[in-house]
């Protein structure tokens, strides 16, 4: 399919009948521009496993089941340089 299309006021350029929601648009030197179809996702997901652990460390922490102080002298900006 090919058309022509303009920019309505607010620069924006209508795709008509669209196949996807988002595309990643890329304007080469040449002053073509060229819409890539995206599908976005989540950045990272976590594993059940991972989910009932941290469910369990905060049902510990709400029973006051935690250890002691950690000591964090060993990052001390001075020990970095």
């Amino acid at each position: 399919m090919s058309y022509s299309a303009t920019l309505d006021s607010k620069n924006r350029l209508v795709i008509r009948k669209p196949l996807y929601k988002y595309y990643k648009v890329s304007v080469l030197s040449s002053g073509a521009i060229v819409l890539e179809p995206q599908k976005l996702v989540p950045a990272m997901t976590i594993s059940k496993e991972t989910l009932d652990e941290i469910d369990s460390s905060v049902a510990s922490l709400k029973e006051n089941d935690v250890s002691g102080p950690v000591d964090l002298g060993v990052f001390d900006d001075d020990a970095s340089k």
